[in-house]
C-alpha cells in the first residue's frame, strides 16, 4: 500500500472518529430539545422519562426557561399543558422574564394567561415589569400591568420600574409607570 493512500486513510479515519465522538457529546437532552427540539422529540422524551418536565440543568434552569429564552413557542406551549412550573425561579428568573428579555409579546402573553406571576424576581430584585421597561417595551409593559405587576418593587439597588423607564428616556413608558 502506498504511503499516500495510507495516511488519507487515517485522515478520513479520524475524521470519521472525530464526528462521532463530536455526535455523541451532543447527545439529545431534554434541556437541548425544550431550546431547538420539535414537540414531538419532547413528547417521545417525556414518555420515556416524565420527571423531565420539571428537571433542573446544571446552570439552573428549567426545560421552560430554555424554551422560552431560546423562541420555542410551540415547547413552551406543549411544557405547560404537561404541567411545567411557570414560576420556577432560577437565579436570573422565571420564564416569564425570559419571554420579557427576548420580547416575545406572545409568549408573554401566554405565561400570564397560564397564571405566570409577575412579581416575582431574580437575585438582583428584578422583576419582569423592570426588565420591560430596560427594555423599551411598552406592548409588555402595557400587558404586564394589565395582569398586576406590581409597579412599585425595588429591585436589589432600591429601583423601581418607574426609574428604569426614566433612564431609557421613554416618555410612553414612564406614563404609564408613573
Amino acid at each position: 500500500m502506498n504511503v499516500q493512500l495510507l495516511n488519507n486513510m487515517k485522515y478520513v479515519l479520524l475524521i470519521i472518529l472525530c464526528t462521532f465522538c463530536h455526535c455523541f457529546s451532543q447527545e439529545n437532552t431534554f434541556f437541548n430539545i425544550a431550546r431547538k427540539g420539535t414537540v414531538e422529540e419532547a413528547r417521545q422524551w417525556i414518555s420515556e422519562k416524565p420527571n423531565s418536565i420539571n428537571e433542573i440543568n446544571q446552570h439552573g434552569f428549567s426545560p421552560l426557561i430554555l424554551a422560552c429564552y431560546s423562541g420555542n413557542i410551540e415547547m413552551v406551549t406543549f411544557l405547560i399543558d404537561n404541567n411545567a412550573n411557570v414560576d420556577f425561579l432560577s437565579s436570573e428568573g422565571t420564564a416569564l422574564m425570559a419571554a420579557t428579555v427576548k420580547g416575545n409579546l406572545k409568549m408573554t402573553e401566554l405565561l400570564l394567561k397560564s397564571g405566570a406571576n409577575p412579581d416575582l424576581t431574580n437575585e438582583a430584585g428584578i422583576s419582569a415589569l423592570m426588565y420591560a421597561a430596560q427594555f423599551k417595551n411598552i406592548s409588555i409593559v402595557k400587558l404586564l400591568l394589565l395582569h398586576n405587576a406590581n409597579k412599585l418593587l425595588l429591585d436589589k439597588e432600591g429601583k423601581s420600574a418607574f426609574e428604569y423607564a426614566v433612564f431609557t428616556k421613554n416618555e410612553e413608558i414612564i406614563n404609564l409607570l408613573k
